[in-house]
């Protein structure tokens, strides 16, 4: 028996459909669920939000992060933008260091490091909306809240030394 045409199209509005349904569940749903979780932790919903937070070196037993890098420390802001612009500030060191920024579906749409820096301090003032605010670099985020991640190296015992004296002069703050 064959199938009629009516049956054909209608088979096929339904799998286009669902292709379209999952494709937008796998690029919107699941990574603002993804974020959310993390700005939820990370911020303890709302109550460190706009502050940067260092963590403690890696070990073993560190999992806040997926397979979290033991050559580096990591400090990290939960940013919201609902108040206004916030300012972070990256401190130079001796070593390897870098600024990334996350929207709240955790695409990055900033980094910089301070390689070729000359121990200048990287000063960035996250907006949702295109301001210059001073000497400090802006960046426009496509959403209200997101992430700032600030990497350190910390493989030998002198860069983690440096490393964690750095990070103490490093901030994030509303502007």
């Amino acid at each position: 028996m064959k199938p009629s045409a009516f049956k054909v199209l209608f088979l096929l509005l339904l799998f286009v459909g669902a292709a379209f349904a999952g494709h937008w569940v796998t690029l919107e749903i699941i990574p603002k669920k993804a974020m959310q979780t993390v700005i939820d932790r990370a911020g303890q919903s709302g109550e460190r939000e706009n502050v940067l937070i260092h963590a403690p070196p890696v070990t073993p037993n560190s999992r806040r992060v997926v397979r979290p890098s033991p050559d580096l420390i990591y400090s990290i802001c939960v940013y919201d933008l609902d108040e206004g612009p916030i300012k972070l500030s990256l401190t130079p060191s001796d070593h390897y260091a870098s600024l990334s920024l996350y929207d709240d579906k955790t695409n990055n749409f900033f980094v910089e490091n301070n390689i070729g820096r000359q121990g200048k301090v990287l000063s960035v003032i996250v907006s949702k909306t295109e301001n210059t605010l001073g000497s400090a670099k802006t960046v426009t985020s496509p959403s209200m809240k997101g992430v700032a991640l600030i990497r350190r190296a910390a493989a030998t015992a002198e860069q983690l030394q440096n490393s964690m004296e750095a990070r103490n002069y490093d901030f994030c703050s509303p502007v």
